[in-house]
């Protein structure tokens, strides 16, 4: 199969890689220094003056510094070079007065305060009449978010991916995922959660995910390698009754989709199934058995979809919850996964691993794999501004690249996916987003710990094994977005916002045993 350019541009993407994340930091702290000077409380603060303080202005002027360095390495002449080179020393030197300053003492505002059902919001004060609720207070939907310019960046790159696509009922079709995606994320992200109702989102998703794995068995005789004679012919009889659905929704049904999907949802049983006795709940060993029950399947199918990169995206996984719930067994965890991998790689060979990892077909190795990435990475680069439309990349990728639009109907990567589709704002607002809520999950999962709540805790810790998951799985596929399972990251990344949202509140309520009072 021929390509337009058979090899991956790597200078090209590590002099604008430098730029976008450091795009995507700036975006992030300033939609998060929004966020506080809107939601601190008595009085609100300016953005400015929480730029001023090192919480944010270090990352923000580390940001601008990643700008310029890509600047600087793709200048095309000696004066845009001195220019880009001048602009990174303004940065530093701003970053080191930034981080001198004396407001590193006294923070402009309390942490862990969002501004909301705060105590004092309640008290009246004797000479004055109560205030009447603003529509924030009372439409939880009009609450600020941490990730609200992001968001909002990635709506309206949306649109503008519609109005560019040359085939727009296709993309209109495509994007429904990402429109309902983005409404479970604002609606989850916002919502007045309890420890009752984390605990049953907890238990819905790992149903949600028990379910997705004995559905998405219909579509494993895709890859028909590992199955039984018996168990396939069982699943082709399962297929005849229900192919009109497979018809409708053959992309949900495909062996990487579920992939991805479970990659997602795995950590979310095999956390609470190891959550040990939760405080005050009476059925926490039979949720757990629950929680058993349900992780079999998901594993089950999983080693059937045959995908390598959800094979990765689960090692990925497993790691964090080692990190972050069982520490002290991460040593043995990391010894024993560093042997079998030597071992397969002396068995087998280097070029061989390669190709086994990102797909078991030679067809569909490595170099296959490469291929597809390089037009990803032209593409980009020609409609680095609007993206090529959401949807489109199979299309366009055959009429102008070479690509094979059955064999590649995306890109096989994640972050080249979301570029495609929305554009460089899009990836950059993306990132922002995604680097948002992993922040917020881990401050949560901490004030959590601090103050003793163990089941909100292990919840945030879930959601972080999730994330990172996914990201090891978009380095090789693309199947958690774009498709009619694309929701589920939403899902993921709404409840590690709202888990932030709650802890602030907890903590606030319950103070930390060690913390001292002010």
């Amino acid at each position: 199969m021929a390509y337009a350019q058979p090899s991956i541009d790597w200078r090209g993407l590590l002099i604008n890689a430098p730029w976008v994340l450091g795009a995507a930091l700036a975006l992030a702290v300033l939609s998060h220094a929004r966020y506080v000077s809107m939601a601190a409380r008595p009085e609100r603060r300016r953005t400015r003056d929480l730029l001023d303080a090192p919480a944010h202005g270090v990352p923000l002027y580390v940001g601008f510094a990643l700008i310029f360095l890509s600047l600087a390495l793709s200048a095309d002449t000696v004066l845009r070079r001195l220019a880009s080179i001048g602009g990174l020393l303004l940065c530093a030197y701003i970053l080191l007065a930034v981080y001198r300053a004396p407001l590193r003492r006294q923070e402009v505002s309390d942490p862990r305060d969002d501004g909301y059902d705060a105590p004092e919001e309640h008290t009246v004060e004797p000479d004055r009449a109560p205030k009447r609720k603003s529509r924030t207070d009372r439409w939880f939907v009009l609450r600020p978010g941490p990730a609200d310019v992001p968001f909002f960046v990635i709506a309206a790159m949306a649109g503008v991916s519609l109005v560019v696509s040359a085939l727009r009922p296709d993309s209109i079709r495509a994007i429904i995922p990402l429109i309902v995606g983005l409404a479970l994320y604002w609606g989850l992200s916002r919502w007045d959660w309890t420890e009752d109702h984390f605990l049953w989102a907890w238990v819905g998703l790992t149903a949600m995910g028990a379910g997705i794995a004995l559905v998405g068995l219909l579509g494993m005789i895709a890859k028909p390698s590992v199955l039984s004679p018996m168990l396939r012919q069982v699943l082709i009889r399962l297929q005849s009754h229900w192919q009109p659905l497979l018809n409708r929704l053959p992309d949900t049904f495909h062996p990487n989709v579920v992939g991805a999907a479970l990659v997602l949802l795995l950590p979310f049983a095999l956390t609470l199934t190891g959550s040990g006795r939760l405080p005050g709940r009476g059925k926490t060993a039979l949720l757990r058995s629950m929680a058993g029950l349900a992780s079999a399947p998901m594993l089950a199918v999983l080693v059937l979809s045959q995908s390598r990169g959800a094979y990765m995206g689960m090692a990925a996984g497993l790691l964090v919850i080692n990190l972050l719930v069982l520490p002290r067994l991460l040593p043995v965890s990391l010894a024993a996964g560093a042997g079998l991998a030597a071992l397969a790689v002396h068995l087998v060979g280097w070029s061989k691993v390669a190709d086994e990892v990102v797909s078991s077909d030679p067809a569909y190795g490595l170099a296959w794999r490469v291929g597809v990435w390089s037009a990803a990475q032209q593409m980009v680069g020609d409609f680095a501004f609007t993206g090529v439309g959401f949807g489109c990349f199979g299309p366009v990728g055959m009429l102008l690249y070479g690509t094979d639009s059955a064999t590649a109907p995306h890109a096989h990567n994640l972050l080249l996916q979301v570029a495609a589709d929305l554009g460089l704002p899009g990836l950059v607002a993306f990132l922002a987003l995604l680097g948002l809520v992993v922040c917020r999950a881990l401050a949560a999962r901490r004030l959590c710990l601090r103050s003793q709540q163990r089941l909100p805790a292990l919840l945030a810790a879930a959601c972080l094994s999730s994330l990172s998951a996914m990201v090891v799985h978009g380095l090789v596929d693309a199947a958690s977005w774009g498709n009619k399972g694309a929701f589920v990251m939403w899902l993921v990344m709404g409840l590690g916002a709202a888990l932030d949202r709650y802890a602030r509140h907890a903590c606030q309520a319950t103070p930390a045993p060690f913390d001292p009072a002010p």
